[in-house]
């Protein structure tokens, strides 16, 4: 039985607004009908725009760009548009490609829809906050508290924002009255105006808002739960609203002041601050946590902040206050190494399950589980409308042909297709996201095996690929070996040469349509050959350790017996099953009596075959040097990483004659929790060998293939300890190729390249160029190869002596500056 081990976490739907900074009226409409959502604090904004707002003079992204950086970091499951067009104009059109029964893009006034059976507005995605209000009032607020949390109302005033962003409030329609009216019979709120002495009980007393009332029962994750930080905004300012609101998606603790106010609360902040340092400074956990942090807006001039900053730290004890100028700008995409350090999107959860998921081995693959739902939500919903969501983050899988690892379909969800009844699931760094309707209900998954995934994404972007020869050979020796963590039984030269010996030899003449092969018979290793093997095996390799009943257990070899035909001198071998007291002799097909007087001194007639897709001459039709090469690149660190891959390809594109690829994979990385975006990897491998192995021609398919697939890695492979001269002035203008800047001025398509030092390394990469010394031990650090493209820069270094990748980005800069 297989089973998928994975953590199923309940949060509420993450619905994003796509505006112009400009309208504030759609801004302000937004943010009401977020205040009558369950999470909907947690929303975010995404600017859309042609021309850039003057608050954002020294933003030089375009405005898809800047778009489409806010889609790649908040990752929302709806859309919702203010305006027709923006979604084109944001680059988000795939979004309605085809025919879908669940609505992932709304406009924002079909976002809540009026009701006349009800005389009500419901809402077209996402859960009302009137099943929390209901289930407050009977939990809570029905009986007589000890400790009540006060509840506020706060008038709104036409003109201004600045009740929607700072407070919550709710629509002023009439047929959204019900919920005015159900938070007022709950809370019974004070009802005020908005001034700073309203501001004071707000945030100093943890009073209740509308707004805030949308976190209900939701448990943020952040890094600064620590600190907090004081926003300055212009109310007035549309720019201003959108940062404000977007800010509570990347901090715990934001206070919002308007900058008006900011002369009538300066004491009470600057005691809120020193309160905040004095118990940072007696939490010994909490003293290495930054200070408190005051941030002003895009809209405020830099001059008057610094005068505001100086009038309010008089007073504070040093270090207690640190004063923040700028956004950060979290709508730039960032390479892999970067996401590590950068900003993360606050994390809020409302439950968590680790679940181990049986396999049901149907067609296709699928798995259950039992959907988490909030406990005050109404048992039905309506059919195909999200109201929450679930996120699977797949931590293992017994199984060694499911593929876990996809790319991010945030913009175009389309694909892979992974709930049973076709429902767009989104793919980020969370994890898998399935929108829910009913409580309690079952989620039904579909699972891809690895060669469906790839086949899928590269049918995505306009490729055909099938598997070749060598490619379905691979497969079943990976069917055989339990998967790539069973590659341990072949990562060893001495190994691979005796089962190629046993395959049989095999000779090629010609190249190209031409070319013919002559393939030699199999042959045998006694058992004692074997057993002498592999004890000078674990000399040189203790670690696992193998031995001969591995090798059979995984359908390597076969036991049988030995022969030799007394009529034609040929030595026959047989397996068990077919042992008798007369055998049939392979060559002349004549039957002769088993030898059973003269038997083989030492047992020498018990003998070993390779058998299934091992006894393929050719190292396997190089399958061996794909799956070993593959095995390196999914321990890249000290971790084992998911990928999902593919060997042994023949790939189609618009024109040209097909390319063979010996392998492409998406391999996945999880860090703090959050999964990186996968890196697509295409390969070349070759065997052992004379000469130059690698050829021209080779070189030129891989290149062709990595033209369509920017920012793909390119790996080249052999077996052997080193490259020759020829591969190395053959690979050079490949490399150089591969290592021209894109905009992040990262490498385009850095290449990978691997040698037998690299392929059958021991413990970890680095420790084994520890062990080579010389050249090798200058990068045996951890640093240097703990990310693919770390290991791009080493290996370039190390075969090739090229320098580190930040030299090209310095030589374009100093162009740049010439220019």
């Amino acid at each position: 039985m297989s089973e998928i081990s994975a953590t199923i976490r309940l949060r509420p739907v993450r619905i994003a607004l796509l505006v112009r900074p400009t309208d504030v009226s759609s801004i302000r409409r937004f943010m009401r009908i977020s205040a009558c959502l369950w999470g909907g604090i947690y929303n975010p904004i995404i600017p859309v725009y042609r021309t850039r707002p003057k608050e954002w003079r020294e933003e030089y992204l375009s405005g898809m760009e800047t778009a489409l950086g806010y889609v790649d970091f908040y990752e929302p499951e709806a859309f919702v548009e203010a305006r027709k067009e923006l979604l084109e104009r944001a680059g988000l059109s795939a979004l309605i490609r085809g025919h879908r029964t669940d609505r992932r893009v709304v406009p924002l006034d079909e976002l809540a829809m009026y009701q006349s059976h009800s005389n009500r507005w419901e809402l077209e995605i996402g859960l009302g906050i009137t099943n929390a209000l209901r289930h407050i009032y009977q939990s809570e607020q029905r009986f007589t508290l000890r400790d009540p949390r006060p509840a506020y109302s706060v008038r709104s005033h036409r003109g201004t924002s600045l009740v929607e962003a700072v407070f919550g409030s709710y629509p002023s329609d009439r047929p959204f009255q019900y919920i005015r009216e159900a938070y007022e019979e709950v809370f019974q709120p004070l009802a005020m105006d908005p001034t700073p002495e309203t501001w004071l009980k707000v945030y100093r007393q943890n009073g209740i808002t509308p707004l805030r009332l949308t976190g209900y029962q939701l448990r943020p994750e952040s890094q600064s739960a620590y600190s907090a930080k004081f926003y300055i905004f212009d109310p007035e300012s549309g720019p201003d609203l959108i940062d404000l609101w977007n800010l509570r998606l990347e901090d715990r603790r934001v206070y919002p002041i308007p900058i008006g106010w900011l002369a009538d609360l300066a004491d009470e902040v600057r005691s809120w601050i020193t309160d905040d340092f004095r118990a940072a400074q007696a939490n010994p956990f909490a003293r290495a946590m930054p200070s408190t942090t005051i941030e002003f807006s895009r809209s405020v001039d830099r001059n008057r902040q610094q005068d505001l900053v100086k009038t309010l730290v008089t007073g504070l004890p040093p270090h207690s206050l640190s004063h923040k100028s700028f956004r950060t700008r979290v709508w730039v995409r960032h390479s892999d190494e970067e996401s590590v350090v950068r900003e993360k999107p606050l994390r809020v959860t409302a439950k968590e399950r680790r679940l181990n998921l049986e396999i049901r081995e149907s067609e296709p693959r699928t798995v259950e589980f039992p959907g988490l739902s909030p406990d005050f939500a109404t048992p039905v919903g309506r059919a195909h409308r999200a109201r929450w969501t679930n996120v699977v983050s797949i931590s293992s899988t017994s199984s060694h042909d499911i593929a876990t690892v996809f790319p991010f379909n945030v913009v175009d969800p389309t694909w892979p297709s992974l709930d049973y009844f076709n429902r767009q699931v989104v793919v980020g760094k969370e994890g898998w996201s399935f929108g829910q309707s009913h409580r309690d209900s079952t989620q039904r998954v579909k699972l891809l095996s690895h060669e469906e995934a790839i086949l899928g994404f590269l049918s995505r972007h306009g490729v055909e690929a099938c598997l070749s020869d060598p490619g379905r050979i691979g497969r079943q020796i990976l069917e055989n070996l339990g998967g790539l963590l069973g590659t341990h039984l072949i990562a060893d030269p001495d190994t691979l040469t005796m089962l190629n010996e046993m395959a049989g030899g095999m000779r090629r003449r010609g190249e190209g349509e031409g070319e013919a092969e002559e393939v030699y018979d199999r042959r045998v290793r006694s058992e004692a050959r074997w057993k002498r093997h592999l004890d000078e095996r674990r000399k040189r390799r203790p670690l696992p350790e193998v031995a001969l009943d591995h090798f059979t257990k995984r359908k390597v070899l076969r036991l049988g017996l030995s022969t030799t035909c007394p009529r034609c001198a040929t030595a026959n071998w047989h397996s068990l099953a077919a042992v008798d007291y007369s055998v049939g002799c392979e060559r002349c097909l004549e039957r002769y009596e088993f030898p059973q007087g003269a038997l083989r001194p030492k047992n020498q007639h018990w003998s070993y075959r390779v058998i299934g897709p091992f006894s393929t001459p050719d190292y396997a039709r190089g399958s061996y040097g794909s799956l070993l090469a593959l095995n390196v690149l999914g321990r890249v660190g000290l971790t084992v990483d998911p990928m999902a891959f593919s060997q042994g390809l023949t790939v189609r594109m618009d024109e040209g004659p097909p390319c063979e690829v010996d392998y492409v994979a998406l391999t996945g990385k999880q860090v703090w929790g959050e999964w990186m975006r996968p890196e697509l990897v295409i390969g070349e491998a070759k065997s052992f060998g004379q000469g130059d192995l690698i050829k021209p021609r080779d070189l030129a398919q891989l290149r062709r293939v990595a033209m369509r697939f920017p920012e793909a890695i390119l790996v080249i492979s052999v077996m052997r300890d080193e490259f020759t001269e020829g591969e190395k002035r053959s690979l050079l203008p490949l490399v150089k190729w591969g290592r021209r800047l894109t905009e992040r001025w990262t490498p385009s398509n850095p290449v990978i390249l691997l040698t037998g030092v690299e392929i059958f390394h021991q413990i970890s990469v680095g420790h084994t160029w520890e062990r080579m010394g010389g050249r090798h031990a200058e990068f045996a650090e951890g640093r240097h190869w703990d990310s693919l493209r770390n290991l791009a820069q080493s290996t370039q270094a190390i075969h090739l002596d090229l320098p580190p990748f930040s030299e090209d980005v310095e030589r374009r800069l100093a162009q740049r500056g010439k220019q």
